[in-house]
């Protein structure tokens, strides 16, 4: 046994919380997936996704939401009789929750942006515009408080195969479409936002080639009212990818995503960028070797200590990924708790304060080859 002394005077740091399995609700008997999730604190949070039909392969949104460390299912009203999904959700506070995604509109054949919110009893469903003749999609969304969200995503055009970027603003009334820039003339989307302050914002996200079919990152920023391209990090002969990004000031951001230089079998990078001095830079992120390593959520509770979750996959089984910063410095967390030898995921993760984190996914259940929600907490 080892017994540590402080000396007088100095405190010394409690060593970082275990994460741990607990436990979370599914629906029905199909597939169950949770996409992402948030929390206004270390005892109320959402997470938000869809269930699938293994049959007809029809999806409903699928909510939950946590209290005191219990998830409990929610109810969203469908649109339509077509697919509604679900991808991303913000709480500013514990009674004030907006989630995004997509819906198939049978009607007009075209699927279209669905936004829900959350009032602390029910969800319901909120108009949201569409770019005409397209198809539309929200994949991210960021509220910093119950009068300024910000969701972000794609239209696409199936003629030309091609997407533009797509962000829609929340003023307190109502939604309406930004004009926002695209990288010339390739496809682009957006995965993510974070606001640091109600007039700055950072969008993620890739372009795609069309001729090469390479994938590069995508980084658009708005002050007021102005979104801007922004340069970001690219490894080089790679196709590179940001899926979140958080940042905990209007200066100081964190992009997480992968890279693929396509040299041969699990050869993938988890990919982190973070911005300072008004500069994207690439920052050393550490990986399982002999696995692709993939991150898809980031969270930072201040500037300095962050979480980014995502998965470590060999085609045999996945693993969940996680992996902490603290001080500048991006650390492999051991061990990362995941349910048997089958195929675990987490998408996102949401930090309320510097050592309380939960992280959200799903993973395939061996015996009936269904897959289910999965959530994971380093708090209590």
């Amino acid at each position: 046994m080892v017994v540590v002394i402080a000396a007088p005077g100095v405190a010394t740091a409690a060593p970082p919380a275990p994460w741990h399995i607990v436990d979370s609700p599914n629906l029905g008997t199909g597939h169950n997936h949770f996409q992402e999730l948030s929390c206004a604190s270390s005892t109320r949070c959402a997470a938000v996704g869809y269930t699938q039909d293994p049959s007809t392969l029809v999806q409903r949104a699928l909510v939950a939401t946590a209290s005191n460390g219990v998830w409990k299912l929610g109810a969203v009203p469908a649109r339509g009789t077509g697919n509604n999904s679900l991808w991303n959700v913000s709480c500013p506070t514990s009674i004030r929750c907006v989630a995004v995604g997509s819906a198939t509109n049978l009607s007009v054949g075209y699927n279209q942006t669905l936004i829900a919110s959350y009032d602390g009893r029910a969800w319901t469903l909120v108009p949201s515009p569409n770019r005409p003749n397209v198809d539309n999609f929200l994949f991210g969304v960021d509220c910093v408080d119950a009068t300024h969200c910000v969701a972000v995503g794609r239209s696409y055009d199936t003629p030309s195969q091609t997407s533009r970027s797509l962000v829609l603003s929340w003023s307190g009334s109502k939604w309406t479409i930004d004009k926002t820039p695209d990288r010339g003339h390739a496809s682009n989307l957006l995965a993510d936002v974070s606001c640091g302050d109600a007039t700055h914002c950072m969008a993620v996200g890739y372009t795609v080639d069309g001729t090469s079919g390479v994938l590069q990152t995508l980084v658009l920023a708005r002050t007021g009212t102005t979104w801007a391209l922004q340069t970001s990090f690219n490894r080089p002969g790679a196709s590179n990818v940001l899926r979140d990004v958080a940042c905990p000031t209007a200066t100081t951001c964190t992009a997480v995503g992968a890279s693929d230089p396509g040299t041969g079998p699990f050869d993938e990078q988890s990919l982190i960028e973070t911005l300072g001095g008004g500069v994207w830079s690439l920052a050393a992120s550490p990986d399982r070797t002999g696995y692709d390593n993939h991150l898809w959520g980031v969270s930072c509770s201040n500037a300095s200590n962050c979480v980014a979750v995502g998965e470590s996959q060999n085609g045999e089984k996945a693993r969940t990924l996680i992996q902490t910063m603290s001080g500048g410095t991006w650390r492999l967390t051991s061990p990362s708790p995941y349910r048997g030898g089958t195929y675990n995921y987490l998408y996102g993760v949401s930090c309320p304060s510097r050592r309380a984190c939960v992280a959200a996914g799903d993973y395939l259940n061996a015996t009936s080859h269904l897959f289910r929600t999965s959530i994971l907490t380093n708090a209590g």
